[in-house]
């Protein structure tokens, strides 16, 4: 599989889990350009690694904001 050949959605999201074990879950997850603000709320815990592209993540419990921008 090649990691960078995917087809943007136009609207939400489209995940591909790349490797699942017991403990562990890796997905590919691609975003359209447009999006509407949602809470996510999971049980566990996620690392999230940003490849391409930018995001803007915000997590409520320690009041943090982060914009990122690949280039």
């Amino acid at each position: 599989m090649n990691f960078f050949d995917y087809t943007t959605p136009k609207k939400g999201e489209i995940f591909d889990t790349l490797f699942k074990d017991k403990n562990i879950e890796i997905k590919r997850i691609v975003s359209s350009e447009y999006f509407e603000p949602m809470e996510y709320c999971q049980a566990e815990d996620e690392w999230v690694v940003l490849i391409e592209g930018g995001t803007l993540l915000l997590n409520w419990s320690k009041i943090f904001i982060q914009n990122m921008t690949m280039s």
